[in-house]
């Protein structure tokens, strides 16, 4: 009897939630959006870093210059102003942005909160931009042509 009394409440704890595992758990940065004026830049998910509820998990990707190599460049206007951003709002002031010249990446201002200013000089460029949350970081690339 004392058997079947223990089996029964493990029975009723399990069945309760009490030893189950969390329900589904994304483990994936917010998304990101770059917009110009009406248009939205496609952009690539880069590497991060991201836990939540005891769960993490890292990915660590090629560089920006190989991730946006098969992407079509979005014509832009030159000097034109790229708004970002996020499904979830990084931590203040944890936005950065790297445009990539020859391979390397040269740091790019971010204004205000959120914007980057383009060149003003005709051609194709490539940036990465990433920030940080409480549950991690993340980078996102993307090419645009300056015409």
């Amino acid at each position: 009897m004392k058997k079947t009394g223990i089996f029964l409440l493990l029975l009723l704890l399990t069945g309760c939630g009490f030893f189950q595992q969390p329900d589904f758990v994304a483990v994936e940065p917010p998304k990101a959006a770059v917009i110009v004026g009406d248009t939205e830049i496609p952009i690539v998910p880069g590497s991060f870093c991201w836990s939540a509820r005891g769960v993490g998990k890292c990915v660590d990707t090629v560089s920006p210059p190989e991730l946006v190599k098969n992407q079509r460049p979005i014509t832009v206007k030159p000097g034109s102003s790229l708004e970002i951003s996020f499904t979830q709002s990084p931590v203040s002031k944890s936005l950065g942005a790297n445009q990539w010249i020859g391979g390397q990446p040269s740091p790019v201002p971010v204004v205000g909160e959120n914007k980057i200013v383009l060149p003003v000089e005709k051609g194709e460029y490539i940036y990465d931009i990433f920030a940080q949350w409480e549950q991690g970081s993340a980078s996102y690339a993307f090419v645009v042509s300056v015409e």
